[in-house]
């Protein structure tokens, strides 16, 4: 099993790199050959939380490296800052981060498993064509109150991870993708996927989401919503 796995990001129209609040594991440009196992995931923390990309990052990590939730949760707790901070971002940090999260296993049996939750996404492309999205299917499903991750047990119900499997080919293609360009993509898949495969650098993604941005859909809202961006392209050969 022959691997090659891209990262590419941009932030919000308007914010610095560092207000940047997705996360990737691995980051960059990795090539992986004779391993039984490819893991792989992409978060997308929630704006309206404290320390939602630190969140954010310390879940695909978790998920890369098998740990338990309860682990990536123990992590957050002793990464937060603990003293001097102003009394309304303790108060937000005492309600935990949010984040969403897709995950993707590749087996060398050419099996694969997807486990999320939340609206990040994954897409299945085999010969340019959209053989799965997963967990959402259609743009119309996105909404502004999706299930998220909670950094803090007691903070929230429970939310369930949801997974999907399946069979991969030599050749085949993996998205996964954080809710705005997931969202663009479905709206016009022929297209859209043509443009992200052929991404190779993040100045180039910053010229798609330009583009995108400013031009309007059919609801008269720009085609792309202005919000943080994460692609992660997974090929095997």
């Amino acid at each position: 099993m022959h691997v090659k796995c891209t990262t590419l990001w941009l932030q919000k129209h308007g914010n610095a790199p560092g207000e940047y609040e997705d996360a990737a594991h691995p980051t960059g440009l990795i090539e992986v050959t004779e391993e039984d196992e490819f893991r792989c995931a992409v978060a997308d923390g929630a704006t309206e939380t404290s320390f939602s990309g630190l969140w954010a990052d310390l879940l695909v990590q978790g998920f890369v490296e098998k740990e338990s939730l309860n682990e990536s949760r123990k992590k957050w707790q002793e990464k937060i800052p603990s003293s001097d901070q102003p009394w309304y971002v303790e108060e937000k940090a005492q309600a935990g981060a949010f984040a969403a999260l897709v995950g993707l296993s590749l087996n060398s049996d050419q099996s694969w498993i997807c486990e999320a939750v939340g609206d990040s996404c994954l897409f299945h492309v085999r010969e340019e064509k959209l053989l799965q999205s997963f967990p959402l299917k259609s743009a119309e499903e996105f909404n502004n109150r999706p299930s998220l991750t909670c950094s803090i047990e007691a903070a929230s119900t429970e939310i369930e991870t949801i997974r999907l499997t399946g069979d991969w080919q030599n050749g085949d293609k993996f998205l996964l993708l954080t809710d705005a360009i997931a969202r663009w993509l479905l709206h016009d898949f022929e297209n859209g996927v043509t443009d992200l495969l052929s991404l190779e650098n993040n100045e180039q993604l910053s010229k798609l989401a330009a583009e995108q941005r400013a031009l309007p859909g059919d609801d008269g809202r720009p085609r792309m919503h202005n919000d943080d961006i994460t692609i992660m392209k997974v090929e095997i050969n």
